[in-house]
């Protein structure tokens, strides 16, 4: 059942990609608009800070805990951080966008997919999930991307639903040890009491907890 599950979950994955491929070819012929044509922001992982092991991990798992329905991981990786939901009693699935990283460890059965996470968010129904993880995601999008991604979050969500936010600081992502997309992406981290303010201002209670040493952080909001 587990492998029947996942090759489905893997069909619906790929049938959503043609979808988008086709959709943003027709934008583009008929002129678009601005976010369309603004370059997607990679993902961006920082081994030390992105894993099983983060400190995050552990608050961002419990600040999901009272949601309404189910959780989203983006971008999901192989699964760790949807492995450790389930665990903890959670009905959690997870996207990523990078190919080929969707992919559960052998004899898993996460609920796993490849698709953007825009895409997927558009796709879901309104107020369907109770709670959105967004790791790696956040931190080098563009002004268009992160005014796209927050309303299609915030449609998303349920009322009471959790939005968790992990991202890095300006001096880590400026840092020596950060990876080659940090460079190539279109945007940069925000402060953390700027995520507050943006979230605030769009109904949430959202506060923002630095982690050690001031390298990142991360946000927790409440839709109201």
């Amino acid at each position: 059942m587990g492998w029947l599950t996942h090759q489905i979950n893997q069909f619906a994955s790929a049938t959503s990609r043609s979808l988008h491929l086709i959709e943003q070819r027709l934008v583009e012929l008929e002129g678009g608009d601005g976010v369309q044509h603004t370059p997607r922001a990679e993902v961006v992982e920082f081994p030390e800070l992105h894993g099983g092991e983060a400190w995050w991990v552990a608050p961002a798992i419990d600040a999901v805990g009272p949601a309404p329905g189910r959780t989203l991981h983006a971008a999901c990786g192989d699964g760790w951080l949807v492995r450790r939901l389930v665990a903890a009693g959670r009905d959690a699935y997870g996207v990523d966008p990078r190919p080929g990283r969707a992919v559960p460890d052998v004899g898993a059965t996460s609920d796993l997919r490849t698709d953007e996470v825009a895409v997927h968010l558009q796709a879901v129904a309104p107020g369907a999930l109770g709670a959105v993880i967004l790791s790696g995601v956040v931190d080098g999008v563009a002004a268009g991307e992160r005014e796209a991604l927050l309303r299609l979050t915030t449609t998303a969500l349920a009322p009471g639903g959790v939005l968790v936010l992990h991202s890095v600081t300006a001096t880590t992502w400026h840092g020596p040890a950060a990876p080659v997309q940090a460079d190539l992406c279109p945007g940069h981290p925000l402060r953390g009491g700027s995520w507050c303010a943006l979230l605030d201002a769009r109904g949430y209670h959202a506060s923002v907890q630095p982690g050690p040493g001031e390298a990142d952080y991360l946000v927790t909001a409440i839709r109201a």
